[in-house]
């Protein structure tokens, strides 16, 4: 399977609302979906070893992370509790 054929299957897998959406492949690079990371969460997040999960809450994920993340980047996540708010900067 191919590299992108493989990120679709897992967001799909771990982000069913998208299923319902009308998201595809040429939405990933959109600006409404950009986020900013640490270069090691990136790397991290793009591996699949990293993932934010809903809560319900608006702009409120837990961090989920899976056997294989690196410890150097377990270092740079919140601990207790595991969760992060996202926030929309609006502007330049």
């Amino acid at each position: 399977m191919n590299r992108n054929a493989t990120i679709r299957v897992n967001l799909r897998r771990y982000f069913p609302v998208l299923r319902e959406m009308e998201f595809t492949s040429e939405h990933i690079n959109e600006e409404k979906n950009v986020i900013m990371l640490d270069h090691n969460v990136h790397v991290e997040f793009g591996k699949f070893n990293l993932i934010f999960e809903s809560t319900g809450m608006p702009h409120q994920y837990r961090v989920k992370t899976f056997p294989g993340i690196m410890g150097s980047t377990l270092k740079l996540l919140p601990r207790n509790p595991q969760y992060v708010r996202f926030r929309v900067r609006k502007g330049n």
